[in-house]
């Protein structure tokens, strides 16, 4: 191979230092020593299978003694690593970063499922337990035990496919009662070539040698699996475990462990450097994409100063070409082997330099390579490859061409991709497709996609309406802490007012802007019982407002427009209505409009006030439909005026109700402006503006009638009618004030 890996290491070693120096990239200084600390230790062998196969047994078996719970469900709750150690110990990971120990005798109560709450709670935050242990087996190679491919919770998934992606090799186990289902093929499927497994088939005591043959069993078990493992062993970790407990020769025979050694003896160990360079190539292709990522930010953010501060802008240059310069540093030890397996299409290489081209490290930057390089690692069913170039023919308006690689992800099972390609199909209205996709993504544990079939369900889009399935869905999500989850049981699942406001609360602390608006609302009408506060339904709308939400930007438009619970502010008022209007939220657009109309928070301007009122308008507001009205009568703002436009305008508000609209709509049909004359319109108009208290419709029906009107006349002597009261009134009022 003409590398040597512990000069790599070295190499690694001296960038991290070096690194460490650099403000804004120092934190990629850790990414290295991860590197290194992986890089050095023995080979990372991956025990992966569905539940049932046995996995657990296996590890039993392996150590000689019963430290993992066996039963007949899901037991692995964490992912586990056992390392060699000079003394038996136990080290808990979370995923905050902390690190706690306990005891080895913890061991079971810690990585097993339970049904202990308080236990539950622990296992959420756990990342993952470590278990060293003096076996001479763990000096040369490390055993991650995963939870089984069933077990659908997202934190472990994550851990698990952490763990997968810097494995050096994978035992797959089999069970002997249900051997290569569709479910476990498709996940080895998705494993990268590099991480051809070996399989081992347990519980081989269970076949009956009268009717099954071992040897006839495993030569089919390798003609099922089709070349996608290295070699096929058939092992009795239940024979094995009691051989060494009991110092049974015969069992142990049984138990076949030794066959496994030889297979991991002859196939894994003497390649140990190979095994560990090609993760490492995995693991700076994931490195320098981050890196990638945050360089090509930093050198964007500095173009401002180009303009501005010419000598800072050369001055972070500087440190750029610097921070390359130890990158190109760590490149060079590898590069040359790294182009000699791309000629052999090792997808870790080709993605590895398709990396390196896209950010010019080491090498000079150059798309086109880049590109070439992702394809090819990609038809190596190289996932990041894939996504890299969903993420560039994205970016570049390549809807097609990024819409075949994101097919592509979903069909490899990446949840994210399932889930995203079923939001194109969505958009797309191919409703029946998409609920497919999210089903697929659902069945992974993915909650947005479990969210999406609620709706699914609830509306019937795409498959018959189902509360029952939609909750199910709901229920798992929610378990999840998904926050879309948790408001939709607020929304379409839980009828107490009381217990709704709980679900919004909880979505609303993860920072979901729909939540936090409906906790808002509920703080400010009192609903549920929940105690009035509108100082506090002020400070949720703020923040759903933060995030986004044009609805609660309104509301907080409104708040502070009205002065209740903040101080009065129409400047800020009019920032938020802004802000919600552009996004199309209709009553924000209408009362933007009336801002810049009236002047209040804003210069005036008519003009620009127009076009909001018609916005709004167009979106049936009856308030901005009748306002528009007066701008095309009144040719406010410079509009060119337009009676027949406004009659339109005027009658659309008035049947939805407005009684403004219903009073200047009869006042239309009285004069004719804008349509021919209509006396018994204008009057039927007049009347239902003056039955909503408009005091001008009432004012004319009284002078309709004292001029003798013959509607008017004929709706005063009509038995029941409120007219008369209504003409009573407006005359008394009249009197008044006269």
């Amino acid at each position: 191979m003409n590398v040597n890996l512990q000069e790599i290491i070295n190499k690694l070693q001296t960038a991290k230092g070096e690194l460490q120096k650099q403000q804004r990239f120092a934190r990629f200084a850790t990414g290295l020593d991860e590197l290194i600390s992986h890089t050095s230790e023995p080979l990372m062998l991956m025990v992966m299978g569905s539940f049932s196969t046995g996995k657990s047994s296996f590890i039993n078996a392996l150590v000689g003694e019963e430290i993992a719970a066996v039963e007949a469900k899901p037991t692995t709750a964490v992912v586990t690593k056992l390392c060699y150690g000079q003394q038996d110990k136990l080290l808990l990971h979370f995923r905050d970063g902390k690190v706690q120990s306990a005891t080895p005798q913890e061991f079971t109560r810690m990585t097993a499922v339970n049904d202990e709450e308080k236990l539950n709670e622990i296992h959420e935050k756990l990342d993952y337990v470590e278990r060293q242990m003096p076996l001479e087996i763990l000096k040369q190679i490390s055993i991650i035990d995963s939870p089984g491919l069933n077990d659908v919770k997202e934190k472990r998934s994550e851990a698990t496919e952490r763990f997968v992606s810097k494995a050096d090799t994978v035992l797959w186990m089999f069970s002997v009662v249900q051997l290569a289902t569709r479910e476990e093929m498709a996940a080895m499927d998705r494993l990268t070539p590099r991480l051809k497994p070996i399989a081992v088939v347990n519980k081989m005591d269970l076949l009956d040698e009268e009717e099954d043959n071992p040897a006839e069993f495993l030569a089919k078990a390798i003609q099922t699996l089709n070349g996608r493992v290295q070699a096929v062993v058939g092992i009795s970790a239940k024979y094995e475990l009691e051989g060494k407990k009991e110092n049974n020769a015969l069992k142990q025979d049984i138990g076949n462990f030794a066959e496994l050694e030889r297979a991991v003896v002859d196939l894994v160990l003497p390649h140990r450097e190979r095994f560990k360079l090609n993760t490492l190539l995995d693991e700076l292709g994931a490195y320098f994409a981050a890196f990638n990522r945050e360089f090509a930010k930093a050198k964007e953010e500095n173009e401002a100063h180009k303009s501005g501060n010419y000598a800072v802008y050369m001055q972070n240059e500087e440190r750029f070409m610097q921070v390359e310069d130890i990158l190109a540093n760590v490149i060079s030890g590898i590069l040359d082997y790294c182009e000699r397996e791309a000629g052999r299409n090792n997808e870790q290489a080709l993605y590895l330099l398709g990396v390196l081209y896209e950010g010019g490290i080491g090498v000079l930057q150059n798309t086109n390579k880049a590109l070439q390089f992702y394809q090819k690692a990609a038809m190596r069913n190289h996932q990041d490859a894939m996504i890299n170039l969903y993420a560039f023919y994205s970016n570049n308006g390549s809807d097609d061409t990024a819409n075949y690689w994101l097919k592509k992800l979903a069909e490899q099972g990446l949840s994210e991709a399932q889930n995203a390609y079923a939001d194109k199909l969505s958009n797309a209205e191919k409703y029946k497709e998409a609920v497919q996709w999210y089903e697929r993504a659902a069945k992974q544990g993915y909650a947005p996609a479990q969210a999406h079939l609620v709706e699914n369900y609830i509306y019937g889009v795409g498959v018959e309406t189902d509360y029952n399935i939609a909750r199910q869905w709901c229920d798992k999500a929610a378990e999840q802490y998904y926050p879309v989850a948790q408001y939709f049981m607020a929304e379409y699942f839980v009828k107490n007012k009381a217990d709704r406001y709980a679900w919004y609360h909880k979505a609303a602390e993860q920072d979901y802007a729909k939540a936090q608006n409906a906790v808002a609302r509920y703080l400010e009408e009192g609903w549920g019982g929940v105690e009035k506060s509108e100082e506090e339904a002020v400070e949720w709308f703020r923040k759903a407002a933060e995030n986004g939400y044009a609805v609660a930007q309104n509301n907080l438009g409104n708040c502070l427009y009205s002065g209740r619970g903040c101080t009065q502010n129409y400047q800020e008022a009019v920032e938020w209505f802004r802000k919600a209007a552009e996004q199309g939220n209709m009553s924000a657009q209408n009362s933007l409009a009336t801002c810049l109309y009236n002047g209040e928070g804003c210069a005036e301007n008519k003009a620009e006030a127009f076009k909001w009122c018609k916005k709004a308008a167009e979106q049936n507001i009856a308030e901005a439909q009748n306002q528009l009205g007066r701008y095309l009568v009144e040719g406010w703002g410079g509009v060119t005026k337009n009676q027949i436009e406004a009659v339109e305008w005027y009658r659309r508000a008035a049947t939805q109700g407005y009684a403004p609209a219903q009073y200047n709509l009869g006042v239309m049909l009285e004069t004719g402006e804008g349509c021919a004359v209509d006396e018994d319109e204008a009057e039927k108009w007049y009347r239902k503006a003056a039955e909503q208290g408009i005091k001008e419709a009432q004012e004319e029906l009284v002078r309709r009638r004292n001029s003798g009107s013959a509607s008017t006349q004929v709706a005063a002597q009509s038995s029941g009618c409120l007219l008369p009261i209504l003409v009573t009134l407006a005359v008394i009022t009249l009197m008044i004030v006269l």
